[in-house]
């Protein structure tokens, strides 16, 4: 039965309420904060550890640039049991991608829609995480949730936490580390290591990946070269990270017209109806629409196999820096030094508007544009001044075999 619409309006009143309250509580734990740190300092001992959680909240570009800590707690604790806390399914395509000696012992699902939603669902989650006793989280979270997260993980109750710090706002770990807004996060999610004192000199990604099916090897067949993957979307906040499509499809004609190339669209089943409208748009049939019609495997392979990669801030962008596949990045509102490693097969793509970057996964982010203006002005010849480069070095490099089953970055 619906509500009648004054119980609505007081219910929507009762939210703004809760959010206000919220935004104030993080604002004085960001000021505050800083006061209250040495009492949460505890002197970490290694061998003292024997279970470990790592907060791994976060989509798949989040979990992707977690691999190499992953592995890195793998190899210096190699008796202890590696649980996760993460939001996605145990199901999820992205942990097919961990190489096989990361063994996660324990995937533990934080469901904020159902099971555990609100206040009392996330307090039953910490009385069940307080039962498995651990001695050590470890808890890489920024932006929107280095608050939330950091209070869950110091009620869980490990002796030991280590996790960013910005402001006060992560004063509750006992090891504490300040989020840069300009060094690469999957960099500095190993520097949580280091706070340790655990030495750690390699921050690639590893990925594992099937033998292409019947699928990819038909495709990459009938398809001529160069291939070059674009995927238009992203999966949070979308609107505000998102090239305008209407350029997408200027931009595919572009390629096309200058290059002859084959361009395929990525995106999953959300997306259909962004790739659907840029593949009609474009209209020429060396455009190929693949969204909804892979598994995040399949998108891997068609990624490495290709010979470019354009795209928004997005997940599919941190797969092809993983893969090492030449990447050109199209950067609003986010900072590059954050989402690319510095290296010359990633390039990014952003205005040099005064306001931007505006989001640098800060924990107190207040999101007032109206206007995109920084995704807005970027022009097709912009992204194109990018493309080109790209392809005059493509001679000097052939996509690999449709082979094997682990790449190295």
């Amino acid at each position: 039965m619906p509500f009648s619409p004054p119980m609505q309006q007081n219910i929507h009143n009762l939210i703004n309420m809760v959010n206000i309250f919220k935004k104030i509580f993080y604002r004085l734990i960001f000021y505050a904060g800083p006061f209250f740190s040495n009492l949460t300092e505890n002197e970490f001992e290694q061998k003292d550890i024997r279970k470990i959680l790592v907060v791994s909240i976060g989509e798949i570009g989040d979990i992707l640039r977690l691999f190499p800590l992953f592995n890195a707690v793998k190899t210096n604790f190699p008796s202890s049991k590696i649980s996760i806390l993460t939001t996605l399914p145990c199901d999820h395509d992205v942990w097919t991608l961990l190489p096989r000696p990361i063994n996660i012992d324990d995937k533990i699902v934080l469901d904020i829609k159902k099971n555990h939603r609100g206040i009392l669902g996330k307090l039953r989650l910490i009385r069940d995480l307080r039962k498995k006793a651990f001695d050590l989280t470890i808890d890489p979270s920024r932006g929107d949730g280095m608050g939330p997260n950091s209070i869950m993980s110091f009620l869980i109750g490990s002796p030991h936490r280590v996790g960013f710090q910005k402001g006060g706002i992560g004063f509750l770990h006992t090891v504490r580390v300040n989020f840069s807004d300009e060094e690469y996060i999957g960099r500095q999610n190993l520097r949580l290591l280091e706070a340790m004192g655990i030495s750690v000199s390699y921050f690639g990604i590893e990925l594992h990946l099937p033998d292409p099916d019947h699928f990819i090897v038909n495709l990459f067949a009938s398809l001529k070269d160069p291939v070059v993957v674009i995927h238009p979307g992203a999966k949070w906040n979308g609107w505000y990270r998102c090239w305008p499509p209407h350029k997408y499809a200027e931009l595919a004609k572009t390629i096309i017209r200058d290059y002859d190339a084959s361009l395929l669209l990525l995106g999953d089943d959300s997306e259909k109806k962004l790739t659907s409208w840029i593949a009609m748009e474009a209209g020429h049939p060396n455009v190929i629409d693949l969204a909804g019609k892979t598994s995040l495997s399949e998108v891997a392979l068609i990624i490495k196999h290709s010979r470019l990669f354009i795209g928004n801030d997005s997940s599919l962008l941190h797969l092809a820096v993983a893969l090492n596949t030449p990447a050109i990045g199209i950067f609003g509102p986010t900072f590059p030094g954050q989402v690319l490693p510095d290296n010359p097969n990633f390039v990014a793509v952003c205005s040099d508007l005064s306001c931007r970057p505006c989001y640098t996964h800060q924990p107190l982010f207040n999101n007032q544009c109206t206007n995109r203006e920084c995704l807005e002005r970027l022009s097709v010849n912009n992204v194109m001044d990018a493309v080109r480069p790209m392809f005059d070095n493509m001679a000097c490099r052939m996509p690999g075999p449709l082979t094997g089953k682990r790449l190295t970055v």
